[in-house]
């Protein structure tokens, strides 16, 4: 069985998902893209969020908007690759 994926852009234009189902296992992969931000960070600007996360105890999250029929798109994929 081979892998299988499916790759969706975000709405809002942003970012984007991917589901994947790994043939070797019977699990899904679910990764978010994001578009720009390729400069990579200064040392000062690590310790900067590494602080963050530490103070706050939270990092933040990406989210994806999706319209209802990207989401149905999205479930039958998992649907259709669900043992």
């Amino acid at each position: 069985m081979e892998d299988k994926s499916i790759m969706l852009k975000c709405d809002c234009s942003s970012e984007a998902i991917e589901v994947q189902r790994w043939s070797d296992e019977d699990q899904f992969y679910f990764a978010y893209w994001q578009v720009g931000f390729s400069r990579p960070l200064c040392w000062r600007e690590r310790i900067r969020w590494c602080w963050n996360i530490l103070r706050n105890g939270n990092p933040w999250a990406d989210s994806i908007i999706v319209s209802p029929s990207k989401a149905k798109e999205i479930a039958d994929f998992i649907n259709q690759n669900i043992k």
